[in-house]
């Protein structure tokens, strides 16, 4: 737990830093927020990040990434959560996500084999602004 002084900014509660990054490819399912999906995760390495996702503290959230092939465009996603997960006979893994709210990304953490970490910006709807207005 950080100690604030006087003076001192206090963080945005909107940023959320150091998520891992899912970066689905064409097959998967579109994920918006306030929808739940089962992903089926099959290659090894997305494999290995969803086990260290669920190996952490609750709540078991990532980045579900839209894929954008501009780089100058901001990258745009869904902070996503894990509610369950079943590991299948083949070793891939049967996942139910749950889509919490649009997140921009704000800095990459870098490449950090074999996956990505990203600090992220969630965009609130107008609804939920309108709602505390």
């Amino acid at each position: 737990r950080t100690t604030l002084a006087f003076g001192d900014e206090l963080p945005d509660p909107r940023v959320l830093p150091n998520l891992f990054v899912w970066k689905p490819d064409s097959r998967s399912p579109i994920m918006l927020p306030g929808l739940q999906q089962v992903l089926m995760v099959q290659e090894p390495h997305h494999c290995h990040m969803f086990e260290t996702i669920l190996s952490g503290k609750l709540p078991h959230r990532f980045i579900y990434l839209y894929a954008n092939e501009d780089a100058s465009a901001p990258q745009l996603g869904v902070l996503a959560q894990v509610g369950a997960c079943k590991r299948l006979h083949d070793n891939r893994l049967l996942l139910l996500v749950m889509g919490e709210a649009r997140v921009s990304v704000t800095e990459q953490a870098g490449l950090t084999m074999p996956f990505s970490r990203a600090a992220c910006t969630v965009l609130p709807d107008e609804e939920e602004i309108e709602h505390y207005l």
